[in-house]
């Protein structure tokens, strides 16, 4: 299985709210319109938008590689409004951890299912 999920929870900071949602839809736009193997991209909020999750699907590691340099500076952007946590499912290459930071980043293997 070479797809990649990420679940990212983003708990937007104080008095950035609006921000957030602008940046937000840039990168939904970006995403829409440069990436390639990108699934899913899916951004929910919270009844009192205090905190957001966004549902990743990815072909595999290179796909979110790229999902990563196409947004760019909009990373540094959705940074500045939100404190992120990032879990990973699947089996990312070396690569993608390296981009990613390192071996920091929790991460989940397929086991079994439906």
């Amino acid at each position: 299985m070479s797809q990649i999920r990420v679940v990212a929870r983003l708990k937007i900071k104080g008095g950035k709210l609006e921000n957030f949602k602008q940046v937000a839809q840039d990168c939904l736009a970006c995403s829409r319109s440069k990436d390639r193997g990108t699934l899913q991209y899916d951004l929910y909020l919270s009844a009192d938008e205090s905190e957001a999750v966004l549902h990743e699907l990815y072909v595999d590691s290179q796909a979110m590689i790229d999902h990563i340099d196409n947004l760019g500076e909009l990373i540094q952007a959705l940074g500045d409004t939100v404190d992120i946590s990032v879990e990973l499912y699947g089996e990312p290459t070396p690569a993608l951890i390296e981009v990613l930071g390192g071996e920091g980043v929790p991460t989940y293997r397929f086991v079994g299912g439906l």
